[in-house]
């Protein structure tokens, strides 16, 4: 037989033996004990050609929870920061000061490929919110002690101009988002306004008419 086929298969033999040992034991055999078990090479054309290998099959290493350290609460920390003596080394730190010191001027050009992010706006649909504050709800713009004041006299403002936006907007019609910014954006205060309309101003008028009439 060819040596190098004969070592590759005892090669085999052994990786065979360690495997089917290692179930063995772990299917039955004592926590002290070392057995051995004996494999044949197949294929050998005569005796002199036969290996008897032997490989010694060890048990596993079962912890008991008497074995296992005693550790209190108080030994248990919430941090989740790595120490610092665990930390890799900065080896990119080392070559960069190795590198020249480059002064970009005019007209120096790095030609990295452009980063581009999709953003799908989402999909919400509610009714008309009459008596909404964009600037403080959506933006936190706030007026700090005076803001209950001026939330209490934009909401009358908006009460006796319900009529008009009621027109503009139907009870039923369908709002969406679009147009407002994103969560999280820096939105400097805006100043808001309702979008003029004839047929608005006149039902306007003509409800604050007819209140005016009822009212004794």
């Amino acid at each position: 037989m060819n040596p190098g086929i004969a070592r590759l298969t005892s090669s085999v033999a052994l990786i065979a033996v360690a495997v089917l040992g290692t179930d063995a034991a772990l299917a039955g055999s004592p926590a002290n004990s070392v057995r051995s078990a004996t494999v044949a090479v197949r294929g050998a054309r005569s005796e002199d050609e036969l290996h008897i290998v032997q490989a010694p099959v060890m048990p596993p290493v079962v912890e008991t929870a008497a074995e296992l350290p005693e550790r209190s609460v108080r030994d248990v920390s919430i941090a989740i920061d790595t120490p610092e003596e665990q930390t890799p080394a900065d080896i990119a730190a080392a070559k960069f000061e190795q590198l020249p010191f480059v002064l970009e001027g005019a007209g120096w050009q790095r030609p990295w490929m452009a980063s581009e992010f999709f953003w799908t706006a989402p999909a919400v649909g509610y009714r008309p919110l009459y008596f909404e504050d964009a600037n403080l709800e959506r933006y936190g713009h706030s007026f700090g002690i005076l803001q209950p004041a001026v939330s209490a006299g934009r909401g009358f403002g908006q009460f006796m101009a319900l009529p008009y936006q009621m027109t503009l907007q139907r009870p039923h019609e369908v709002v969406y988002p679009l147009g407002y910014a994103r969560p999280g954006d820096r939105v400097v205060y805006q100043a808001e306004r309702l979008e003029w309309s004839a047929r608005a101003a006149a039902v306007e008028a003509g409800v604050l008419t007819g209140f005016i009439f009822l009212v004794p």
